[in-house]
């Protein structure tokens, strides 16, 4: 055992002013630690709501896109449509009237044949430029939905790794 000159054990100092200071800069350094923390986590935070707020941004832009393709699709069939019908109704119209009048039977069935073709050929073009005006704007969406899931996959790895950092 050491003892000092006075009889006290120096191996084991006493409490006193020496002690306390470094428990004292133990709490200072706990309290300084918490506020980093708290703001790191704050800056995270902020950063993980922009990253959010750009997230719904991006789903809503896309769409808000394939919306208006799927609605300009829509309206470019239903337009095509009304001329191909108003050529429809044309032709019909010639038709009854060559058979209202008093010709050569082999004229007026030539002529039916030929509108009848003309009708056919409409529908048939109608119907082609639907399927690819269709094929364009599926392909166009399916392009968009591709490139929303690599940005929300993107988006997803960055929220992710903002968190366990």
């Amino acid at each position: 055992m050491l003892l000092s000159t006075q009889g006290f054990c120096t191996r084991f100092p006493t409490a006193g002013p020496a002690m306390l200071k470094p428990r004292r800069l133990l709490l200072e350094n706990q309290e300084r630690d918490k506020i980093v923390l708290e703001k790191e986590t704050f800056g995270t935070i902020q950063k993980l709501n922009q990253s959010w707020y750009e997230t719904c941004h991006t789903v809503t832009q896309s769409t808000f896109d394939m919306q208006g393709r799927s609605a300009q699709y829509v309206q470019s069939v239903l337009t095509d449509g009304i001329e191909t019908l108003k050529g429809h109704i044309e032709i019909t119209r010639r038709l009854l009237s060559i058979a209202n009048k008093p010709q050569e039977q082999q004229d007026a069935l030539q002529t039916f044949v030929d509108g009848n073709t003309e009708v056919y050929l409409r529908s048939i073009s109608y119907v082609q430029r639907t399927v690819e005006r269709g094929g364009e704007t599926y392909r166009s969406n399916a392009e968009t939905i591709r490139d929303l899931s690599e940005e929300l996959l993107k988006k997803a790895q960055e929220q992710q790794s903002m968190l366990w950092s």
